[in-house]
């Protein structure tokens, strides 16, 4: 005979359980005055049932568990913030124009009617998706570990397009817990501030250009097919000139072609190139490659692979850059000198998850092998100007420990 004090404790046990577990599962906990009578084929089939919807329940709780453990840190200084726009990550399908009210009340309807069928992947996909992977392996490394990365998804969208965003993330096992939808306007430069956006990726060139004028590594995508790039790793690849480093070096092949380049480099060999757009995501990256290199409890190599493509040319070019990169602490995986060649055969063996170039040849040559591609624009008078404030700023920081 249980006593009451004893089937109480028992009904509670049973009401904790999530509503996932059948009451086949609770008759388990529950007791019985009489139990049925069951044949041993019963037994066995309700046997198997019983532990397939367990071990549907643990796998339920364990998906749970993961999503609980990448959700984004509450303090973004700390993180690497990589804004997407929506039409980066998904293949939208559905070119608008927001000035014109019945073009945007007909997409919105459109969108709400459909809004439980996700988007399917688009040319950032494989990318962001490579970045949750790494945040898993970091945080088997340290639980508490706050520099990962976090993803912003950063779209210009109405807000009740945002269910159809949410099911898309949902469907597609994304780990997106911050959105940003500006129902029409730019997010550049507040919002970015704001997020404390470390990558901005857009398809809106004008948006990229603002954003570079901002400070702010930022890359222009376009739709286009991509193959899968599956596995553990994160594998970038990028230019030099004009995406890692300033414009200084093209600048001088601009004005005097290829002997003047080769010149301005070797004149400079023992001086670092100026900084480009996208050299803090670099460093970035060197970062946390060093959390998984630099771990002595576990042996791990770094999933985080650096990948360099250039048209340099190794002998009369490739020494200062490979000193400048040294210097900033990137750890590059592999190094390519092309000397001009075409870059699409070699990302084509690489099969980066997204390549920057400043070149749209390049771009269009890295996007007919379905490597996802990313164009940084290549406004010398910007980068000029940029280096230029790089150098003051350094000069003032000088001068002011002198004084001191």
């Amino acid at each position: 005979m249980t006593s009451r004090r004893s089937k109480r404790k028992i009904d509670d046990q049973v009401d904790s359980i999530p509503e996932e577990v059948s009451a086949t599962s609770k008759a388990i906990i529950q007791p019985s005055a009489t139990p049925p009578t069951l044949s041993s084929a019963s037994l066995n089939s309700s046997s198997s049932t019983q532990n397939d919807k367990i071990q549907a329940f643990a796998t339920h709780k364990s998906s749970t568990l993961d999503t609980l453990s990448l959700q984004p840190g509450r303090d973004p200084t700390k993180a690497v913030n990589i804004a997407v726009s929506s039409s980066c990550l998904f293949n939208t399908g559905i070119d608008y124009d927001w000035t014109t009210e019945p073009t945007f009340n007909q997409y919105l309807d459109k969108i709400i009617k459909d809004e439980t069928t996700p988007f399917p992947p688009g040319s950032a996909f494989t990318f962001i998706q490579a970045l949750s992977n790494v945040n898993r392996g970091l945080l088997k490394i340290n639980p508490e570990e706050q520099e990962r990365f976090n993803i912003i998804l950063m779209s210009h969208n109405h807000a009740h397009v945002g269910i159809k965003l949410i099911t898309s993330i949902n469907s597609h096992g994304l780990h997106i817990e911050r959105m940003c939808l500006t129902g029409g306007s730019s997010p550049v430069p507040h919002y970015l501030h704001a997020y404390n956006v470390s990558l901005f990726l857009t398809s809106y060139p004008g948006e990229v250009e603002q954003a570079l004028e901002c400070g702010f590594a930022a890359a222009a995508m376009t739709k286009q097919s991509v193959r899968d790039c599956t596995g553990e790793e994160l594998r970038v690849a990028f230019d030099l000139d004009a995406v890692l480093f300033s414009a200084e070096s093209e600048l001088h092949y601009k004005e005097g072609g290829l002997r003047a380049f080769f010149q301005h480099e070797k004149d400079n060999i023992d001086s670092l190139v100026e900084e480009g757009p996208l050299k803090s995501f670099a460093q970035a990256l060197g970062r946390m490659q060093q959390k998984f290199e630099s771990h002595k409890d576990i042996v791990q190599k770094s999933p985080i692979k650096v990948y360099i493509v250039t048209a340099r040319s190794a002998a009369s070019s490739g020494e200062r850059a490979i000193k400048t990169l040294r210097a900033w602490g990137i750890h590059i995986t592999e190094i390519h000198f092309l000397a001009g060649a075409p870059k699409g055969p070699i990302l084509n063996a690489i099969k980066p998850h997204i390549f920057f170039d400043d070149q749209r040849s390049h771009i269009v040559s890295a996007q007919s092998y379905g490597i996802s591609a990313a164009q940084v624009p290549n406004n010398i008078e910007r980068q000029m100007k940029h280096s230029q404030s790089v150098k003051v700023s350094k000069a003032w920081d000088s001068s002011s420990v002198t004084k001191q």
